[in-house]
């Protein structure tokens, strides 16, 4: 006798922790998953990299794409835990992102391995960040980019100034416009990831009328932590008149868009709380500075472009 129902797709990661995230009994078995999913794609990429040795737009574009398929399991979990089980998981998650992003570096002395190997984590920091701004969880955005990590320089450096993908030493456009339809992009990696994160955002964003609106907010609030790096007295434009260089990335060129997400976080409901959060510092004065100095060099480079 014929069978001629449909076979049911095996559960991915990401439908799991639907099913468990807010089980606080389930802990145990989200942080297996969470290990499970994060060794398999370290495995995957060990070694992987070292065979680079030329720069080609053949080898960016099937590479990318390879890592972008490999990396969206994790990155889907790790997509639902920030944004529903933050409170119990963010640890997991950061371990998770530090975990994929340490490795030896490449003994090829070439760029191009490094920046593949290093963009599984900039997808998972993308991911995170966008799912917890989604979800308002500013402490734990706060905290995701203020995160210090260890390097080859003399003090630790902030996620925001590493693995953020406007700040990454990666993030460069003869690179990314590699990929097809990126090739006259004035933004291709933060044009790229906004599209990959919205690919992968419907088990964890839910009902979004205007993703690009949420992802600017987020490249608009990471920013606002990169510019902590600078003093009071440089930001302030009654103090230092030259604008101070911050990752501004698609905001440069989407000026209306822009400024709905600047008026937004300058209003009561939003500025406040993200001053408790630990943004600027919880400092008034600075966050309204830092927010005057990324508007003006928004618009400046909207101008040149």
């Amino acid at each position: 006798m014929c069978n001629d129902q449909p076979m049911k797709e095996a559960p991915t990661p990401a439908s799991q922790a639907r099913k468990l995230v807010l089980n606080p009994e389930s802990r145990i078995q989200l942080e297996d998953l969470l290990e499970q999913e994060t060794n398999t794609l370290r495995r995957k990429f060990e070694g992987h990299f070292d065979q680079y040795s030329a720069f080609t737009e053949t080898l960016v574009r099937n590479e990318t794409e390879r890592i972008e398929l490999l990396t969206m399991p994790l990155a889907q979990l790790v997509g639902v835990l920030s944004r529903w089980g933050c409170t119990t998981y963010f640890d997991d998650i950061l371990e998770a992102i530090l975990l994929v992003n340490q490795f030896d570096r490449p003994s090829i002395l070439n760029s191009i391995p490094m920046i593949l190997r290093e963009y599984p984590a900039i997808l998972l920091v993308s991911t995170t960040g966008v799912a917890l701004t989604r979800e308002r969880q500013w402490s734990y955005l706060y905290d995701l980019l203020s995160t210090r990590l260890r390097s080859g320089r003399s003090a630790p450096i902030r996620l925001v100034e590493s693995l953020y993908s406007e700040s990454w030493e990666g993030n460069d456009n003869q690179v990314w416009r590699c990929i097809n339809g990126l090739e006259r992009r004035k933004t291709p990696l933060a044009d790229h990831i906004c599209q990959i994160v919205e690919d992968w955002g419907r088990p964890f964003l839910g009902l979004n009328a205007d993703f690009e609106n949420l992802y600017d907010k987020w490249e608009i609030l990471a920013s606002l932590v990169y510019s902590e790096i600078y003093g009071l007295h440089e930001l302030d434009s009654n103090l230092n008149t030259e604008m101070q260089m911050v990752p501004v990335g698609r905001n440069g060129w989407r000026g209306s868009h822009r400024d709905l997400v600047i008026e937004e976080i300058r209003m009561d409901n939003l500025r406040i709380p993200l001053l408790e959060a630990g943004f600027a510092q919880g400092d008034e004065r600075f966050f309204n500075a830092a927010v005057d100095n990324l508007d003006k060099l928004a618009r400046r480079i909207r101008w040149q472009t």
